[in-house]
């Protein structure tokens, strides 16, 4: 009985936010009850298995030493002591057989096992974010690697960085036309500074021509202020793009809890702006975000704009299986994701201990910060009105200097 009556509440604050225009400290309120439902909710959506995955996640990121222990061990061959964070067996085959095929396979398997999550993933409807390191990408085999990859996964809707498409177009000349043979759904670039934009605006208005029907779009950090100053000084270009899609993430850039606020703020600020765009124009928006609060914050803002149809929430459900169950239940839009690799087990690991590795940056940040999670939200809150208030929007961009 629990759950229903639970989700009848998170119903009810929806049907307030589609049926109420909110003042700024109704809005406010409302955020943060829809997210105490929600943490609500989490407690008794997760299985246990869900659990200790979670718990061993959280012990891996909060001691940031023991993720530079192992690096440092398997690919730097460092003196090693026992590592807390892993398996016995781990650090057994870590202390004595470092550079061993089997050690790779074991420490390769209990990182996968960590993230692989029990539901199952409907693959028409999955992005899949591909990463690819400088090794596989330099390497002579790149070409056959793709072919495969593409034939055997049958990858529908895919998220690349740019900065790899770069690389490959010099060593696949006809990529354009290879991608539109085989990606049937979504194809979104990852995009770092204005350089890069404008070569995905370019090949992206190739790929228009090749595969009209394709979905294409962008992804972006919505807290890089130059970035977000880059897609406002193109998005006429971006504009006359068919079936054109913004994939918003926030990622932090530097270990200063002295900044979340702002971050945060501008978050939201940056966010609003780009929803403000969507709603006047044919782009949709794919955010993803992995912070209670920021999800009830925007769910109440697609409500009020009624943009239902226009904003979807990706989800990594091996990641988060907590957000991705909470949006399943309420039967909001969304849309799994998968991150997939091409890389050795050796590379794979590497790459899963960077992001480890800036996980546990971004859990110290919120550790050392005097704010708790809800009094960050209600503080961002308010100076985003602020934000609006003042016209930021003509402020940020004639501005010249962060």
């Amino acid at each position: 009985m629990i759950i229903p009556k639970i989700t009848n509440r998170i119903h009810k604050c929806l049907e307030i936010a589609e049926s109420i225009n909110l003042t700024n400290k109704e809005e406010e309120n409302l955020t943060l009850e829809l997210t105490y439902y929600f943490k609500k909710l989490i407690v008794h959506l997760l299985t246990k298995k869900e659990k200790e995955n979670y718990k061993r996640k959280i012990k891996l990121i909060a001691d940031s030493k023991n993720l530079n222990k192992l690096f440092n061990r398997l690919y730097k061959k460092e003196a090693y002591s026992f590592n807390k964070s892993i398996s016995l067996k781990s650090n057994l085959m870590l202390f004595f057989f470092p550079k061993s095929y089997q050690t790779t396979n074991i420490i390769y398997k209990e990182f996968t096992d960590l993230f692989n999550s029990s539901n199952n993933l409907k693959k028409s409807s999955t992005f899949y974010v591909l990463n690819l390191s400088k090794t596989i990408i330099n390497s002579y085999k790149i070409k056959t690697k793709l072919y495969k990859f593409f034939e055997q996964k049958h990858i529908n809707s895919l998220v690349i960085e740019a900065y790899d498409l770069i690389k490959l177009e010099k060593k696949l000349p006809n990529l354009q036309e290879f991608l539109s043979i085989n990606i049937k759904n979504n194809l979104i670039l990852k995009v770092k500074n204005e350089d890069e934009i404008l070569w995905a605006l370019d090949f992206l208005k190739g790929l228009n021509n090749l595969s009209p029907k394709l979905e294409i779009g962008l992804s972006i950090n919505i807290i890089n202020k130059n970035l977000v100053r880059s897609i406002y000084k193109n998005i006429e270009a971006i504009k006359t793009l068919n079936n054109f899609t913004f994939r918003l993430c926030k990622r932090y850039e530097k270990s200063n809890k002295n900044q979340l606020l702002k971050n945060n703020t501008f978050y939201k600020w940056a966010t609003y702006s780009i929803i403000q765009i969507a709603r006047k124009s044919q782009i949709r928006l794919l955010i993803q975000s992995h912070n209670i609060h920021d999800i009830s914050w925007l769910i109440i803002i697609r409500a009020q704009l009624n943009l239902e149809n226009k904003i979807s929430f990706e989800i990594n459900i091996s990641k988060h299986p907590n957000i991705a169950k909470i949006l399943m239940i309420i039967n909001k839009s969304n849309i799994q994701s998968q991150v997939i690799f091409l890389d050795k087990k050796k590379e794979i690991i590497k790459i899963i201990i960077e992001k480890l590795s800036y996980q546990a940056m971004v859990y110290q940040i919120f550790k050392k910060s005097p704010y708790n999670i809800s009094h960050l939200f209600i503080k961002s809150h308010r100076q985003f009105f602020n934000y609006l208030r003042r016209n930021y929007v003509k402020l940020f961009l004639n501005k010249n200097e962060d």
